[in-house]
């Protein structure tokens, strides 16, 4: 059980790890040394990285929206503030222009999807 005295590695990496178990039921102490593997999660590195490639402006709009991926298929879901999808385009490449003149005024929600990565991005339309 990890106790909180030492500080616990935050790189991904291998460290040796030195353990003492005293045991009140046990003469004396017993030390090993173990070898702990931390992976990366390139999950949240790549999520984190998708959600800072995915440009949408005008954030505010009459009319259009632009959502820009460089060199990827992407889908946008267009959701109403109340959670109603509203429209759906799949396999968009690059720069799609996303015509927003005949919804009503307000605030929607656009997510952006690769594989299995999505990102939520606010737009409101005067």
């Amino acid at each position: 059980t990890y106790d909180g005295s030492m500080t616990a590695p935050a790189d991904t990496g291998t460290y040796a790890v030195v353990a003492t178990i005293t045991d009140p039921n046990y003469q004396g102490s017993a030390s090993g040394s173990y070898v702990i593997s931390a992976p990366a999660n390139p999950t949240a590195v790549n999520n984190m990285a998708f959600k800072e490639q995915v440009k949408v402006y005008p954030t505010i709009t009459h009319d259009v929206v632009h959502v820009e991926l460089d060199n990827s298929k992407f889908d946008v879901a267009v959701y109403n503030i109340s959670g109603q999808k509203l429209k759906l385009v799949k396999g968009a490449n690059d720069n799609l222009v996303l015509n927003m003149s005949n919804y009503h005024p307000g605030m929607y929600i656009l997510k952006i999807k690769v594989g299995d990565q999505a990102v939520s991005k606010r737009v409101i339309r005067q």
